[in-house]
């Protein structure tokens, strides 16, 4: 089994700072959030994220958000028909039915393109649209225990990622392959 991450390894960049910044052209009062976003991209980046310090921030952070959003499927959408060109074919290609992507893009924004990603073992992060909380934040740790979780018996053979903050996957797996853009 071959096991993926979907942000800049299946999609070149990073889909919810791309839709952050989708929304915050339709609301301009959202590029207030561009601090936060930004500090906390630099901790991932740099595998320096506190997950419990993550989920609370990103709870916050998504209330204000995601406020116009409940379940907007016309704007994810649209979201969608201008960033699906960032989906890389040369690792869909890669992808079969029996894999998984795993992944701490919010299940929102994945489950609109499901059809795009070869399988339906599709692992992310949970948000309650009505609420606006996380009620799964698929990172670090949390990425190797629900994949275990849900696969107690499947051995990773490969595991594909662009990120250190993925080293409890990366243990758990035979290979892991790092990604840059599209090598």
């Amino acid at each position: 089994m071959k096991v993926f991450d979907f942000d800049n390894t299946i999609y070149d960049g990073e889909s919810l700072l791309d839709f952050f910044c989708f929304c915050a052209g339709r609301k301009k009062s959202l590029y207030a959030c561009l601090p936060f976003v930004l500090y906390y991209l630099v901790l991932y980046k740099f595998n320096l994220v506190n997950e419990k310090s993550l989920y609370r921030d990103l709870n916050i952070f998504s209330k204000y958000v995601l406020k116009d959003i409940s379940s907007n499927k016309t704007l994810i959408d649209e979201f969608w028909n201008k960033y699906g060109h960032k989906l890389k074919p040369q690792f869909l290609s890669l992808i079969s039915e029996e894999d998984v992507i795993i992944t701490g893009a919010p299940d929102f924004l994945i489950d609109a393109i499901k059809f795009k990603l070869n399988t339906n073992n599709i692992i992310s992060s949970k948000f309650d649209l009505e609420t606006k909380e996380i009620k799964f934040l698929c990172f670090g740790n949390s990425k190797a225990k629900v994949f275990q979780e849900l696969f107690p018996d499947a051995t990773i053979d490969e595991f594909y990622t662009d990120s250190l903050a993925d080293s409890p996957m990366m243990r758990i797996s035979k290979k892991s392959v790092l990604v840059k853009r599209h090598k």
